[in-house]
């Protein structure tokens, strides 16, 4: 379904927030909370900026008991350009103590920032990212009021 169909259901957003979870335990209970903190986060600033130009799908991908991803730390996934849609993609690491929550949190934040950029310059794309950074930089400043 695209995203001109939900148009209804959802107002568009500069940055949205999905979990991959491999299982949920004890050992990735801060790691899962973390990222629904991040995705809680996401949609507060997004009902403040408006969306334009690029917006971005930021997936945590969480080890547990069933699996684990493949890769380690952030990386850039699918560019959808008809909807203007980029995938970052970042693989928790677990256990994640709460104490190194926050920072971990502003770490992907951070790094989120610099992929866009890089992936736009490298691919050429013609298409505004000052929503999305926008967005990122608000998140940035309510790290350290993220309840954990």
């Amino acid at each position: 379904m695209s995203r001109d169909e939900h148009a209804g259901a959802d107002p568009p957003k500069p940055i949205y927030v999905s979990l991959i979870v491999g299982g949920e335990g004890a050992e990735n209970r801060t790691a899962i909370a973390a990222a629904r903190a991040v995705g809680k986060l996401a949609d507060e600033v997004g009902e403040r900026i408006k969306p334009s130009g690029l917006k971005l799908l930021l997936t945590f991908h969480i080890a547990g008991s069933i699996v684990a991803p493949a890769y380690q730390g952030l990386r850039t996934g699918r560019y959808v350009p008809r909807e203007e849609l980029l995938d970052v993609q970042a693989a928790v690491p677990v256990p994640l103590a709460t104490a190194d929550a926050r920072a971990y949190i502003t770490s992907v934040l951070q790094e989120t920032s610099r992929l866009v950029n890089a992936y736009v310059a490298r691919r050429r794309l013609k298409v505004s990212t000052a929503a999305t950074q926008a967005a990122l930089s608000e998140m940035l400043k309510k790290v350290p009021e993220l309840p954990l």
